[in-house]
């Protein structure tokens, strides 16, 4: 019951964000080679963290760059499901990839604490 009102809950915070995260890699994988875009991969801990989801992903200037360049996705650590987890993986969450369609890192990723919206920012102007 309380993984179902934290799904439900999660939903609502990221449905607020403006960005479409997808939960299911193999398919936003997918998404992303018909649309020509990379991918952002979110890895959070375990309990989550919605107040990193309100601070750099609502209401923030470069949330139009992100949507126009990456296919997003969503992965709680441990969680159960396919994804690269030998790939995406940190000694510290939440992490932050930036992949092509063809799972090949971009740019450096953002772990721990470097994930605020001004690291973010910067470092969007940088990655490709």
């Amino acid at each position: 019951m309380r993984y179902l009102l934290f799904v439900v809950a999660l939903r609502i915070l990221l449905c607020a964000s403006e960005l479409r995260w997808y939960g299911d890699f193999e398919y936003a994988r997918k998404e992303a080679i018909k649309q020509d875009k990379d991918l952002m991969v979110l890895v959070l801990p375990k309990g989550g963290t919605q107040d990193l989801i309100k601070t750099v992903f609502v209401n923030q200037p470069y949330i139009d760059k992100i949507k126009s360049r990456y296919v997003c996705i969503i992965i709680m650590d441990q969680q159960r499901g396919s994804y690269p987890r030998e790939m995406l993986y940190a000694s510290k969450y939440p992490a932050m990839f930036f992949l092509d369609n063809k799972e090949l890192f971009i740019c450096k990723s953002l772990i721990g604490k470097e994930i605020t919206s001004h690291r973010v920012a910067n470092h969007l102007k940088r990655c490709r």
